[in-house]
């Protein structure tokens, strides 16, 4: 039967066979003529002064062109890495962050020098000769020791380690404490994770000095991002600037972020007039990309007898790492969503977001949403189990009603639909709730034990300009498109979204062929190149298709009415 409509029609991937087939084109696959390639010099301390650094084996080594250290990138990149607002707008004290270290290493793996050789082997090689004498400092690590009254700092000079402390108020918590009848409090960890995309991070710049112009080919998720931000930090504008992303072997949020090594690139071959590339190594991709979570939950849930939950209260520790990353404050919107699917009298939150000597948090997998899904859902088992209530019924109490919605959280947000007791009724279902919890009585007699758990969620995504998210990002979050229909009946789509993995070729181009009408194979759509594309924010929070797709079908409904 002949497709008559593409979205919601059973295809196959179309960029699939390149990528399965060994024909993808990544960052590792690209040689420019003349091009050097760039071995990193890290601190080996996660806090030390740097004493001296003496290049001078380094440098003559065999195949080696240049040694730079942070006093030769100073007369050719002024500017430092970004924080932004996200959600927390008046940080107490944000450290600059210069991509390579002069006189104080914050972290284990920060820059301190960059070696350009002929080959990445024999620049590794020379980096081991770098010699760089270094005094050891006292490093936080401990996020409870880091907020103490005379607990060491992780910058010199620092008045303490607090990056920011911030409040969200959502409704009179302590009257909804004193109406409990049961308060309960419990501390949970999230621990550091580390993302390990299949591909590594990397980069290739190459600087043309007739017009100060510079392409960066990098794997990451948000190209314009990139422009945007390093452009500035070379002193030039953005039209001086272009950013390629071809395709990139995962990311998982952690290269929705510009890099240290991506501005050391660009300066690199501005001072050596030559490609300069990069190639991340596992290891280094451990130390010096950065990681997720990082968290200390302590939370107290007050409830009536009935398992009524009244407030809940989340003070949230949250590991920044050495510097605040680019989107690193983020992660608050763990407290902002803290009360899940259900209906609380209050919910107030307070995030400590505590400098260490250790490599950014940012953005992972969900970045805060999973945390607070975790922290809400083990409070309401933790009532459950003291109060002896079945925790499902628990559940079924507190859901926000069908009726309810739109539904405003006790933080502004609002919940646009949901019908929560009927997706809890459908899993129950599918297991068979009622003859697990027979089993498990019977292994119990047996000193058997079977475990039961029940989690319900709620998720901000799809994120794009709002109310709710410019205070996150402190811009709009917008998505640009261009559709252009060429004479012989094809199409070709250009968008500001990236995609590494998500399926773009084929979801766009079948928004495209439903909208105007034509054969889904005479759609091409382009990303990736900030030449080629007008500009996005990029991928991530599952925004591409409600944000970037909602574009496209703008676009071509504008072509349509022409």
């Amino acid at each position: 039967m002949a497709i008559t409509q593409m979205i919601g029609a059973h295809i196959q991937r179309r960029e699939d066979p390149k990528l399965i087939t060994g024909h993808g084109n990544y960052i590792d696959d690209m040689r420019l003529t003349g091009m050097l390639h760039m071995s990193v010099v890290r601190s080996p301390f996660p806090h030390a002064r740097i004493r001296t650094i003496d290049v001078t084996d380094a440098a003559k080594s065999p195949g080696v062109h240049a040694v730079y250290t942070a006093r030769d990138f100073k007369p050719v990149l002024a500017g430092g890495i970004p924080a932004a607002p996200a959600f927390v707008p008046d940080k107490k004290q944000v450290p600059n962050h210069y991509p390579i270290a002069e006189s104080e290493a914050c972290y284990q793996g920060e820059p301190v020098a960059v070696v350009l050789a002929d080959d990445r082997y024999l620049a590794d090689d020379a980096a081991q000769l770098v010699s760089i004498e270094y005094d050891p400092l006292p490093a936080v690590t401990d996020l409870d020791r880091a907020i103490e009254p005379g607990s060491p700092t992780a910058h010199e000079g620092a008045p303490d380690n607090i990056a920011w402390d911030a409040v969200f108020p959502g409704g009179d918590i302590d009257a909804a404490m004193a109406e409990s009848e049961v308060r309960l409090k419990l501390r949970i960890t999230q621990q550091r994770l580390f993302p390990t995309a299949m591909e590594t991070r990397g980069c290739v710049a190459d600087w043309v000095p007739f017009g100060n112009r510079v392409t960066l080919w990098s794997s990451t998720q948000v190209p314009h991002f990139l422009r945007l931000f390093i452009s500035g930090a070379l002193g030039i504008t953005e039209a001086q600037m272009r950013v390629v992303a071809n395709d990139v072997g995962g990311g998982f949020g952690a290269k929705l972020r510009p890099y240290p090594e991506e501005y050391l690139a660009c300066a690199g071959s501005r001072l050596i007039g030559r490609p300069v590339k990069w190639i991340e190594t596992r290891t280094e991709s451990q130390q010096a990309t950065t990681h997720g979570r990082g968290q200390i939950y302590d939370l107290e849930v007050g409830a009536l007898r009935d398992g009524t939950l009244v407030g809940l209260r989340i003070t949230q520790l949250l590991d920044a790492g050495a510097y605040v990353g680019v989107f690193g404050s983020f992660q608050t919107c763990a407290i902002l969503l803290g009360g899940g699917c259900y209906t609380f009298k209050a919910v107030h939150g307070r995030s400590l977001g505590i400098l260490t000597n250790r490599v950014s948090t940012d953005p992972y997998r969900g970045a805060g949403r999973p945390e607070a899904t975790h922290l809400v859902e083990r409070m309401v088992d933790l009532v459950a189990g003291e109060l002896g209530l079945d925790p499902v019924e628990v559940r079924r109490k507190n859901f926000i009603k069908p009726e309810a919605f739109p539904h405003p959280n006790n933080f502004g947000l609002v919940y646009d639909s949901g019908a929560y007791e009927k997706t809890l009724d459908r899993a129950l279902e599918m297991v068979g709730y009622g003859d697990l919890r027979r089993r498990q009585k019977e292994l119990r007699e047996q000193g058997r034990y079977l475990g039961i758990g029940l989690s319900t969620w709620v998720e901000i995504c799809g994120i794009g300009p709002s109310a709710a998210t410019a205070p996150a990002a402190g811009v709009a979050l917008v998505e640009s498109s261009a559709v252009r229909v060429h004479p012989t009946g094809s199409v070709t789509v250009s968008t500001g979204t990236h995609s590494h993995g998500q399926g773009h070729e084929t979801t766009f181009a079948q928004i495209v062929a439903d909208a105007l009408g034509v054969p889904y194979e005479a759609v091409d759509i382009k990303h990736g190149d900030t030449g080629e594309t007008p500009f996005g924010y990029g991928t991530y929070g599952s925004r591409s298709l409600a944000v970037g797709g909602i574009s496209i079908l703008k676009s071509c409904q504008k072509v349509v009415e022409k």
